[in-house]
């Protein structure tokens, strides 16, 4: 065997080692800034946003508001199964019963 190929098997092990190290490091870091993003009250402001202007202009563009209800709740569906998933039933649960409040005086 080479003094070259001695020196890699050598080195194999340390190497995975130090890889091993730096990923237990970063990773929580990394998973922390993924879960500040999702969680975050400005994640949860966007999130609202977001599902109400789709509802609102489906309502004006002259869709039932069932129909536009349960569309936005279709549209929600994707970010609360993957909230859900992420923290094993948190903030994805506590949307379980989402519901939207419109003005049905607007029906008149």
């Amino acid at each position: 065997m080479t003094e070259e190929k001695k020196s890699k098997e050598k080195r194999g092990p340390e190497e995975v080692k130090e890889i091993l190290r730096a990923v237990s490091e970063e990773l929580p870091v990394l998973i922390n800034k993924l879960m500040e993003s999702v969680y975050s009250e400005e994640a949860g402001r966007n999130i609202g946003r977001s599902v109400g202007a789709l509802y609102q202009e489906l309502v004006e563009a002259g869709i039932e508001k069932e129909e536009a209800l349960k569309m936005a709740k279709d549209y929600f569906s994707p970010l609360k199964n993957i909230t859900k998933q992420g923290s094993g039933g948190g903030i994805g649960g506590s949307f379980s019963g989402f519901k939207c409040n419109h003005d049905d005086e607007d029906d008149e």
